[in-house]
């Protein structure tokens, strides 16, 4: 047995403390977890409303929680599409779209062959001319975008306007676990790891097809790679703390000495394929945080083995090597020339890694340094940042689920739209009784956010009709209320204005003025990706303590009208709905969708909203109104559509008369958004009525 030298141990417990400090620890690791499901549902869930009969799966570090701020892991989406039946016996066949799994001597191993079969009899298709009718995988180019590329087993989106490049892998389901990987199902650890619970629910769940062929591949367009992610996800959530830490150390390594010099050499998943072997392998007691440079030290031997041998089996079909053709001789020697020094230096050399300034802290603790550590106990609390990061990202995907929603509903007449939300929110409450804890969560946070549109949408038609809300309205309008800080009620007091109910309306506004506190609140929009100032510490502190349900205390939704809810909105909004010209259109982005709404960030729209709230009461405080609306606007961080806020400006000024100051913002207004964008039709009225008058 591999004996623990004794002068390893204060080390490991120094790194272990470094570790914990940057948020490689029991609560962030639960949190981050518990977020990566929630947002999983929320995909799916928006999936299934829209009729798609498809299934979002978050796989990767920032679902498993083994990722920190300084390694900034990608999220890796896998998209299931439900509507072929994957079989790996022809006995299982069943009247629909069957597809037979097929390994034999011609496929690499984990990867196969889909071989079609009839639709109405349990037959395979052949054809004539070229043999078995296999199914090809490149299946997903017939429906690719004219901005889409496909980039292996992924599609890629390109960003426009601001968006980030996203990337999702799409894939069939196989429910049978796969005959190469039945071995491992009887294989026992050193530890009784992985558990007979692990393996029993990935054969529950069988695997996943990915459209993409080996390197050594026949059948270029037609083999299939097995993916057992779904199994591995669940290994990663078996671990233990230390057993993380030591996968985050690994990815470290490799982004610090490795991918550098060797680029794709190494990959993370070979990293987390080896840290699995060794946890199966080993001595179970080793993983101990007084351990942890032990454990990575064997996890360095484990892997500079597999290089020297050139073969790195897969976890769970053996047969795959995951680094085969990956190492060429030359940076053979080199990687082995490295891994003997780290392996040597009993941990010192992790001294040189930036990320996290993990090797700065680590050095500092070894050291104790006193004027070091003020330098960093200085430093806000990572775990805070990695709480209020995990939260936005969450609100992030709530909000694009209902602007995702709205813009389903734009060609039908507003009857329709009523209905349709109706049915969505109905569908909601009954998967509520009949989902998982995760999915009941998910449905809960997005009914609120619906129930406040169908509500607009009510009292859209109520003002057009008879210039007051009706009871029905407000009461979905009010079950809207705790989506947020303040979205909810903006729309709430928006419905009020609009049907000529000042009061109310103001009262509403100053509800949301006192909740809105802008020490903590932070706002939040899906619609693009920009840069964005640290958050508040006030909103930081709050997340790390509380889970999803913090949404309603410190995070502010921009509020989105569909243009079946106009009626609900003031008329200075409203342009924003008709922003886009028929050319614009035709070159927008795919992820464009929320331009044919008004959308505002909620704190702009509190500003305005108690503006022309004080202007109809003739209140002294109306020019104190315009001046915060206007700071507000200038000097509030974090906020998206300051083109809108623009726009709205230049409204109030050209109503009081001030058409120089009117022109002003909205040519400011086209220099933060030059296309799609309802400046220029201002522009063009502002300037008919001066040559009018």
């Amino acid at each position: 047995m591999y004996r623990v030298p004794e002068r390893s141990y204060d080390t490991s417990l120094i790194l272990s403390d470094v570790l914990d400090e940057i948020g490689v620890n029991e609560n962030v690791v639960l949190k981050t977890r518990r977020q990566g499901l929630i947002c999983e549902s929320l995909r799916t869930i928006t999936y299934r409303l829209k009729g798609d009969n498809m299934t979002m799966y978050c796989f990767g570090s920032q679902t498993e929680g083994s990722t920190t701020i300084g390694i900034d892991s990608d999220a890796d989406h896998l998209l299931c599409i439900e509507n072929f039946k994957v079989i790996t016996d022809a006995k299982d066949w069943t009247p629909g779209f069957n597809l037979l799994m097929i390994q034999d001597r011609s496929t690499s191993p984990g990867y196969c062959l889909l071989q079609i079969m009839d639709m109405n009899k349990p037959l395979l298709l052949n054809n004539e001319r070229i043999g078995r009718l296999l199914f090809k995988n490149n299946f997903m180019e017939m429906a690719l975008l004219e901005d889409r590329t496909r980039q292996g087993p992924s599609i890629a989106i390109p960003g426009q306007l601001g968006f980030c490049d996203q990337d999702y892998v799409y894939a069939l389901r196989c429910k049978s676990w796969p005959k190469e990987a039945r071995k491992w199902l009887s294989e026992k650890g050193a530890g009784k790891w992985p558990t007979e619970e692990v393996k029993s629910f990935a054969v529950d769940n069988g695997c996943f097809l990915v459209p993409v062929c080996s390197k050594r591949s026949a059948y270029k367009d037609s083999e299939w790679r097995i993916s057992t992610s779904q199994a591995e996800r669940a290994l990663m959530f078996s671990l233990n703390i230390t057993q993380l830490r030591c996968y985050v150390l690994m990815k470290m390594i490799l982004k610090t000495f490795i991918n550098p010099k060797f680029g794709g050499a190494i990959t993370s998943y070979i990293c987390k394929t080896v840290v699995f072997h060794c946890i199966k392998n080993a001595d179970p007691h080793i993983w101990q945080k007084h351990r942890l440079v032990t454990c990575l030290t064997l996890c360095l031997s484990v892997l500079q083995y597999c290089i020297i041998t050139e073969n790195c089996p897969h976890f769970i079909i053996n047969e795959n090597n995951l680094i085969l053709d990956r190492i060429s001789k030359e940076v053979k020697h080199k990687l082995l020339d490295m891994f003997r020094i780290m392996i040597l230096s009993n941990g010192y050399f992790l001294t040189d890694i930036k990320q996290d300034d993990l090797g700065f802290r680590f050095l500092n603790k070894m050291e104790e340094n006193p004027m070091k550590a003020e330098l960093l106990l200085s430093d806000s609390s990572q775990e805070q940042v990695i709480a209020g990061k995990l939260l936005r990202i969450t609100a992030q995907i709530l909000t694009d689920f209902h602007e995702n929603l709205l813009s389903g509903l734009r060609n039908t007449s507003p009857n329709n739209a009523i209905r349709l939300t109706r049915s969505y929110i109905k569908t909601l409450y009954y998967w509520c009784r009949t989902n998982n804890r995760t999915e009941r969560t998910g449905c809960m946070l997005m009914i609120t956010s619906l129930c406040s549109t169908l509500g607009a949408m009510l009292a859209s038609r109520d003002n057009f009709s008879q210039a007051c809300l009706s009871d029905v309205a407000i009461k979905w309008l009010s079950a809207g209320l705790h989506s947020d800080v303040s979205s909810g009620r903006l729309k709430l007091a928006s419905a009020y204005y609009c049907a000529g109910d000042i009061p109310k309306t103001n009262q509403v506004l100053d509800d949301v003025w006192r909740r809105y506190d802008r020490n903590v609140v932070e706002p939040v929009c899906a619609c693009y990706n920009c840069k964005r100032t640290p958050e508040r510490r006030g909103y930081r502190v709050f997340a790390q303590c509380h889970d999803e349900d913090a949404l309603k205390h410190v995070l502010a939704f921009c509020v989105m009208f569909s243009r079946h809810e106009i009626n609900s909105v003031p008329k200075e909004l409203q342009y924003e709905m008709f922003r886009t010209t028929m050319y614009e259109y035709s070159q927008r982005n795919v992820n464009n969708s929320w331009m044919d709404m008004a959308v505002i960030d909620s704190y702009i729209y509190l500003l305005f909203l108690r503006y022309k709230t004080n202007r109809r009461l003739g209140v002294d405080t109306e020019k104190d109104a315009l001046s915060d609306f206007i700071k507000g606007a200038v000097k509030e961080p974090n906020l998206r559509h300051k083109e809108t806020a623009m726009n709205i400006i230049g409204q109030c000024f050209e109503k009081n008369g001030q058409v120089n100051a009117a022109l002003t913002c909205y040519m400011k207004s086209l220099s933060m958004r030059p296309a799609i964008n309802a400046a220029k039709v201002l522009i063009c009225r502002l300037l008919s009525n001066i040559i009018n008058n």
